[in-house]
């Protein structure tokens, strides 16, 4: 049998202009392993900056969460954007395996390109959506030592300790988040939250306040 599926494709944004020759490769979800699919005929996409713009189809789930990842490094404004679509995606797809699709592909991606931040958030945040706590936690430990100084980096590792049930950990994280912006009130907030799992009342109330 065949199966047709029409979605949209996002180049990346800092791909040259030019015509380029489409490859696929599949990646098998339970053992990891890959190997390339043949497209006949060969498809072939120009990239022009300048095009016209045209009605195309809606970009599949991953890639869509590939790019609420994107959003992940302005801090409460972008997450505002991520819960809207990802409330918006989940009305129709209460299974939500595209978190799964998107954490195998994203991890993939990232065994070549190490150093991609943009592929770590978007890593990041398919592991949250999956209650994935100590993945979640690795993930966004890499995002701090190559996105070192975004506070929200800190803030996001904190807030994932602290729902994992460790304070500590938390608190030692948005210690970096305050150094670099003290005056943040969702920062300042969690680490109210981190002192006050800690019994830290006083603290706490500081910061609370």
């Amino acid at each position: 049998f065949e199966i047709i599926e029409r979605i949209g494709m996002l180049p990346p944004a800092n791909i040259s202009s030019g015509n380029y020759i489409l490859e696929a490769t599949y990646l098998n979800r339970k053992t990891g392993e890959t190997y390339p699919i043949p497209i006949q005929p060969p498809v072939r996409v120009e990239v022009d900056p300048q095009a016209e713009i045209l009605p195309a189809p809606e970009l599949d789930l991953v890639t869509q969460l590939r790019m609420w990842g994107q959003k992940l490094p302005l801090g409460i404004k972008g997450l505002e954007t991520v819960f809207e679509e990802v409330g918006r995606v989940n009305q129709y797809d209460p299974v939500q395996d595209y978190t799964k699709q998107a954490e195998k592909t994203l991890a993939y991606r990232l065994q070549q390109d190490p150093n991609n931040l943009e592929l770590l958030y978007g890593l990041s945040l398919a592991r949250v959506l999956q209650q994935d706590a100590d993945g979640a936690i690795a993930a966004l430990t890499r995002v701090t030592e190559l996105d070192s100084q975004n506070p929200f980096a800190y803030a996001y590792l904190a807030f994932v300790y602290l729902y994992n049930l460790n304070p500590g950990a938390a608190e030692i994280a948005l210690k970096s988040a305050l150094e670099l912006d003290p005056t943040q009130p969702e920062i300042r907030a969690l680490n109210g939250v981190a002192a006050l799992m800690q019994g830290n009342v006083f603290k706490a109330w500081r910061y609370l306040k």
